[in-house]
């Protein structure tokens, strides 16, 4: 059985219905106090806040735990990041940040929650955006395979995977760069301090979704 991104880490250190009634405080995620192109003109508009409402709505775990809304937050910030300078897909990764650990139920060891986050990604499609068969194609396969410790020569997939484990500071270990592609290895030691500073307080400000 294939280890997750935590073990593989370790080993090398040193629904499709729009809920209705929703506030805004249900459907905030909290982004990072940096200037970065998160949201500018050529970004593509979906329906996040429904989006992000449903997969709240049937999140089984903690929203502010180690795998829920801060998390997504960084790998959102790193993938917008790296995925700017690799020329990748955008709205991919940014609805990978949302949704790859969406499925989860426990905080610990859960082998099928990639495989399931995939299967609810494609539910999702042409509900709250609107995806071709070979972007959601992508999506889910990132989705699926994230902890898997596998590397990929297709840039939006890896840098789905390099933005989640740029985020492993918040388990107090260090991201391992032979998992990482070269533009985000750069970005391993300022990862590891934000996730480290930022893992059990919430101090970002609130983007309302």
């Amino acid at each position: 059985m294939p280890q997750s991104d935590l073990d593989v880490q370790r080993s090398t250190r040193g629904t499709k219905q729009k809920p209705s009634g929703s506030s805004v405080e249900n459907t905030k995620i909290q982004e990072p106090n940096d200037k970065h192109p998160l949201l500018t003109p050529t970004r593509e508009q979906y329906d996040k806040q429904g989006m992000i409402a449903a997969i709240r709505e049937q999140f089984r775990i903690s929203w502010h735990g180690i795998h829920g809304a801060n998390h997504w937050a960084r790998v959102l910030h790193h993938g917008i990041t790296i995925g700017t300078e690799r020329s990748a897909d955008l709205l991919v990764i940014e609805l990978f940040a949302f949704l790859h650990d969406s499925q989860r139920h426990s905080d610990g060891g859960d082998y099928y929650h990639g495989r399931r986050g995939a299967e609810y990604a494609r539910s999702l499609n042409t509900v709250y955006f609107e995806l071709s068969a070979p972007r959601i194609d992508a999506l889910c396969e990132a989705i699926e395979h994230h902890s898997g410790g596998k590397v990929h020569d297709q840039a939006t997939i890896q840098t789905c995977w390099d933005a989640d484990r740029l985020d492993l500071g918040r388990v107090s270990i260090t991201p391992s760069p032979k998992f990482l592609s070269q533009e985000a290895v750069k970005h391993i030691d300022q990862a590891y301090r934000w996730s480290r500073d930022h893992r059990n307080r919430a101090d970002y400000r609130e983007l309302e979704l």
